[in-house]
């Protein structure tokens, strides 16, 4: 990572500043998974419980927590990580929001703490009615956090340019470029604050999720846009994806890897039961790599 932007695409199948962090999100149908503002999943910050449940069943879990696992080495052969694995409350490598692109600093994070979401439905409407008289749209494309300022990088969140003048401005027919039935985006950074999950040397970097569902669909898709926006060059970056397996009865379940493509992480139950959670319906979780193989 020489100072350059990586792009990951992965499916999902199914006191301090950083107290701040309770933004959040929901995606999904009969299985919600939960998105929070600097980018871990299926995790409530708040106390460390599941979050990724059958709509109609909160206290089935397919997972515990989920996210990125990054270790990087500079030119002078030093690592630094950043990882969204949670060993307890407060333990974070990432916060909300962008990296000034001169000077490094982040943004507040209490500025950021959000995850925007919206649905194809929304758009839709948007793209025809908004020449008409009187029209306002809805606070989900009025708020698209499109255009960065004070530094930030000129274009965040993609959208779609209707008069190309570059400046997102959706009374003049832009609107949110999302992909699927309902999209959801969310930036962060590992700059903000000392590391306190990996303990490691910070990378500098700015990462963007769009996560998005396709109808009729399932699967979760995420992509990941990293940009190293700190002082170090990076001669090798090890990007991972880890899955927290309490898939429902914590106590019976298998973990593995599927090591030709596609390859994928899983979790699945390791017995003909899954006793006091889903029974014989048996859960498994899958976190499949789409545009990266994995090095180990």
């Amino acid at each position: 990572m020489m100072r350059k932007t990586a792009f990951v695409t992965t499916v999902l199948f199914w006191t301090s500043q950083v107290l701040a962090q309770i933004g959040f999100t929901t995606i999904g149908g009969t299985v919600q998974l939960r998105i929070n503002s600097n980018g871990s999943l299926g995790v409530n910050l708040s106390n460390l419980s599941p979050s990724s449940n059958l709509a109609s069943q909160t206290n089935n879990h397919f997972l515990k927590q989920a996210g990125l696992y990054i270790v990087a080495r500079d030119v002078s052969g030093q690592l630094h990580s950043a990882i969204q694995y949670m060993q307890g409350i407060d333990s974070f490598d990432f916060w909300p929001g962008p990296v000034d692109t001169l000077t490094g600093q982040t943004g507040n994070i209490e500025d950021w703490d959000n995850v925007w979401s919206i649905s194809k439905e929304e758009v839709d409407y948007h793209k025809n009615n908004w020449t008409k008289n009187g029209y306002e749209p809805a606070a989900s494309i009025a708020n698209w956090p499109a255009n960065g300022n004070d530094g930030y990088a000129e274009y965040l969140a993609p959208f779609i340019d209707y008069n190309s003048d570059g400046v997102y401005n959706p009374k003049l027919g832009d609107y949110p470029a999302i992909r699927g039935q309902k999209s959801a985006y969310c930036i962060f950074n590992d700059l903000a604050e000392e590391h306190t999950a990996s303990l490691g040397l910070e990378l500098g970097i700015e990462v963007q999720l769009l996560a998005y569902q396709l109808a009729g669909s399932e699967t979760i898709y995420l992509e990941y846009y990293l940009i190293n926006r700190g002082i170090s060059d990076y001669d090798k970056v090890w990007v991972g994806f880890f899955l927290d397996g309490q898939c429902g009865n914590p106590n019976d379940n298998f973990a593995g890897t599927f090591q030709t493509f596609p390859q994928s992480v899983f979790v699945y139950n390791g017995d003909d039961l899954d006793e006091g959670y889903f029974e014989e319906n048996l859960p498994f979780v899958s976190a499949t790599f789409l545009n990266e193989n994995l090095t180990r």
